[in-house]
């Protein structure tokens, strides 16, 4: 089942037996302590950029998981209408800083190679999130923040994490 499709379900769900309102929401890249697959994205196995194949020149914007839960159930209790709302920081990165980050918290002392024959791919990707914060929802969680948990939680349960 494609990821839209269950979020329909979940909204036609919410919707019809619990006579709430998922109004149609968007975000960019979710990542979070207790799932290993973002920290594999995040840390690239406590090498950061060994293996890289941009130059580190996109932007994009991350969104720590906590904050995506509280934005979900704010827009539950706080807004019903039929336009979507795009949940997310409205701030950007470059990968390069990104990578930088992962390497000051993971304590990597190696270089960060970039492979600058590769394509970058798109260039931003950004959400307006004007909206939501109109609707009065902030996100908590900084980058460094996020990925400090995110690390701390793969480091605790690397035994037990499915890879």
């Amino acid at each position: 089942m494609k990821k839209s499709e269950i979020l329909n379900k979940l909204k036609n769900e919410c919707q019809n037996c619990h006579k709430c309102e998922l109004g149609n929401t968007r975000t960019n890249i979710v990542f979070s302590d207790g799932n290993p697959d973002s920290a594999k994205y995040i840390l690239v196995g406590e090498a950061p950029g060994a293996n890289e194949d941009l130059t580190g020149t996109p932007l994009r914007e991350f969104l720590y998981v906590d904050d995506m839960a509280d934005a979900c159930v704010f827009l539950l209790e706080n807004y019903s209408g039929e336009q979507h709302v795009n949940i997310g920081t409205g701030k950007e990165v470059t990968i390069k800083e990104l990578a930088e980050t992962v390497k000051e918290v993971v304590g990597y002392q190696g270089e960060i190679i970039w492979n600058k024959d590769m394509p970058d791919g798109t260039p931003r990707k950004l959400t307006n999130v004007d909206k939501l914060h109109g609707l009065g929802w902030t996100h908590k969680v900084e980058l460094r923040e996020g990925v400090q948990l995110a690390y701390d939680w793969f480091r605790e349960n690397v035994q037990n994490a499915r890879m």
